[in-house]
């Protein structure tokens, strides 16, 4: 894939012209890393003229999308767009991470002020300029015209500013394959669901019940995390917003301890991991309750640590009961360990 990216960062560059872009009808999109500048500020209060009339402490040249990690800061985005040609042209700028709790957009035109955008995540969501689970901005230039862009973001989640520029046919294109593949993996999580929830009523086994719930705290925390349930769910409510992602987490670490309890009938065969998993099961309670005092940066970062401490009981437990040949532990390790894996990978994002 080395080539590949090769020959897609040429194109981006020829493109880009000292921090910016030059529109160009026959590139449907433009990942904008290599041309942002990035202002940290660290107490989170600079107004935009400061930050305007400062001088140094903006970085550029960024390799990839720039990721911040979990950060009080507010960073400010600069760059430019020209439209060299004579005629209209219409483009989309996306930043494909919906979990951003500011995001304020100033344009000007020469030194004029001509467009400003409130919009992130704490905010209700019909006031983005599109109605979408990212944020999507609509932009309209004029022949021979050059806007400067100013972007505050912060958020108490990560912080990362994957930013493209599309034509906007293209972008409402992938946009609608991007909508279909979720509907479909949505679609296929309920009708486990449901599948699980109509298996209970006629075994009556009481292991489905975890594994219910399970299933369902995983998918709102899915739904959460790529922005679909602010979307569709509670968008005029931001505030709860907040609570849900850690929340549906610490109902996982609930649902998972005990579905592994059960499963592997900890509390005959392996007390002392009966235990570890009880003291899981617990410690999510607790947290739940707390969701309602830290603020969502504590929160999630609490959750997550729980998830870590739960995945390494659980890998434990699974080794033993191999150990101790028990048969079950097969069906445990198929069933959990990819959905594990998956969700490792998502904690280290």
């Amino acid at each position: 894939m080395g080539w590949f990216a090769l020959l897609i960062n040429s194109v981006f560059c020829s493109n880009v012209v000292a921090g910016t872009v030059v529109l160009d009808e026959s590139v449907p999109q433009l990942a904008l890393f290599n041309v942002i500048e990035i202002y940290e500020d660290t107490t989170g209060l600079l107004e935009l003229a400061h930050v305007m009339a400062s001088k140094e402490g903006w970085r550029a040249d960024f390799e990839k999308a720039p990721s911040f990690g979990f950060s009080d800061s507010a960073y400010w985005v600069r760059f430019s767009i020209k439209n060299h040609s004579q005629d209209f042209s219409l483009r989309v700028l996306e930043i494909d991470y919906p979990l951003l709790w500011v995001v304020d957009l100033y344009r000007f035109n020469g030194s004029e002020l001509v467009e400003t955008i409130y919009s992130g995540d704490s905010r209700p969501f019909d006031q983005r300029p599109l109605l979408h689970r990212n944020f999507i901005f609509p932009l309209r230039f004029l022949p021979d015209q050059t806007s400067t862009f100013y972007f505050k973001i912060m958020s108490q989640d990560t912080v990362d500013l994957p930013m493209t520029l599309w034509k906007e046919d293209a972008f409402f294109y992938s946009d609608r394959l991007l909508q279909m593949m979720l509907g479909l993996f949505y679609g296929a999580m309920g009708l486990m669901i449901l599948g699980a929830i109509g298996l209970y009523f006629i075994l009556r086994d009481h292991v489905l019940l975890p594994y219910i719930g399970a299933f369902i705290a995983y998918n709102i925390a899915q739904m959460s995390l790529n922005g679909v349930a602010y979307e569709f769910f509670w968008p005029d409510y931001p505030e709860f917003n907040k609570f849900v992602r850690p929340m549906a987490l610490y109902f996982c670490v609930m649902f998972f301890a005990m579905l592994t309890s059960f499963f592997l009938t900890t509390k005959k065969s392996m007390p002392a991991f009966h235990r570890l998993l009880q003291v899981n099961m617990v410690l999510s309670a607790v947290g739940f309750f707390t969701s309602f005092i830290f603020d969502f940066g504590t929160n999630i970062q609490l959750s997550m640590l729980l998830i870590c401490f739960l995945f390494g009981v659980c890998l434990a437990a699974a080794v033993n009961a191999y150990r101790l040949n028990m048969p079950e532990v097969r069906y445990y390790a198929l069933a959990w360990g990819a959905f594990i894996f998956g969700g490792v990978i998502t904690i280290l994002r």
